[in-house]
């Protein structure tokens, strides 16, 4: 039998987070975020551009890898003061 999430008449469900990005002040957490993931980016780049050993370029490949991905996420989201409901949001990224 399939999960909740995998029904097909299952309703979303907002998480924490995402709730904190579409409410009330999601604005200003999300600029916040965005300056946390871009320093994090410049500190990764830097650091595996000063080199590193082959096991901890892996590690550290990946952890860009996912700094990459929540930068995208973070500005495929519309801004939350333009007041587009959580339930289009979490359309943008249901797979098809």
């Amino acid at each position: 039998m399939n999960g909740p999430a995998e029904r097909a008449d299952a309703q979303p469900t907002m998480t924490d987070l995402e709730e904190r990005l579409t409410g009330d002040g999601a604005d200003a957490r999300r600029d916040a975020i965005e300056q946390r993931l871009g320093a994090m980016d410049a500190r990764l780049r830097q650091s595996m551009a000063a080199g590193l050993t082959r096991s901890n370029f892996t590690a550290w490949q990946h952890a860009l890898t996912a700094v990459v991905a929540a930068r995208a996420v973070m500005n495929h989201l519309p801004p939350a003061s333009a007041g587009i409901p959580p339930s289009t949001i979490e359309g943008l990224f249901r797979r098809p």
